[in-house]
């Protein structure tokens, strides 16, 4: 079982066939290709060159033999119980880690909040609730664990509404966890609320507007 990988990182993109996000590490003159979320491939493309531990998944099966790479133990061990839940694959778990953070997924999955898990692409209704069903006591013991997840987990969730608010609030946390710094992100904003209408604004998702941020930044 490989539990983590260290090496350079040769390169950053994505796969000409699936357009999955992709990176290179050189480990000991060995080249490993391995998926990521996108959120954390931006990352990685400041830091080709450096030299970094990979805490990764390989996954087995009959069709697939490959690796995903995270940042931190947490983001593996999430994902890990991700795919535990009936009708989620690896993607559909990368794609919900690419949307929210650790401590955030927990909080709405502890609160029973499906109706925020549908933010993102990909995860209709159903699945998000059998996600809350499947996953909620898993997390139980993996937020107590963890006191910064278990203390966020512990607050009163706000009711989840797609709008600029919580959208705005979701792109934060990612943009400045991905290393950008607050003058460049209040910037970013500035000039999409120029050239945007705040009805237009408000109607989109935290991956529409971190999407359209990033191309600004």
């Amino acid at each position: 079982m490989y539990t983590g990988l260290i090496g350079e990182v040769v390169s950053c993109g994505y796969s000409p066939l699936s357009n999955e996000p992709l990176l290179v590490l050189n480990v000991g003159n060995h080249l490993y290709e391995l998926r990521c979320t996108e959120r954390f491939l931006m990352k990685l493309k400041t830091q080709v060159g450096q030299t970094l531990t990979l805490h990764t998944h390989l996954t087995v099966k009959e069709d697939e033999l490959s690796l995903t790479a995270f940042a931190s133990t947490e983001d593996r061990d999430m994902f890990r119980i991700l795919i535990g839940a009936s009708g989620v694959g690896g993607k559909v778990a990368l794609s919900i880690l690419n949307t929210f953070d650790v401590a955030t997924l927990v909080t709405f999955i502890l609160n029973e909040d499906a109706k925020a898990i549908t933010a993102v692409k990909g995860v209709g209704p159903k699945v998000a609730q059998r996600i809350v069903l499947d996953i909620k006591e898993k997390l139980k013991a993996f937020a107590e664990r963890r006191p910064s997840i278990h203390h966020s987990a512990g607050q009163t969730q706000k009711t989840h509404e797609i709008g600029i608010g919580v959208a705005l609030e979701e792109t934060l946390a990612v943009l400045e966890s991905l290393g950008y710094e607050a003058g460049e992100i209040e910037s970013s904003l500035a000039d999409l609320q120029a050239t945007h209408s705040s009805e237009t604004l408000s109607t989109w998702d935290a991956e529409t507007l971190l999407r359209h941020m990033l191309k600004s930044l």
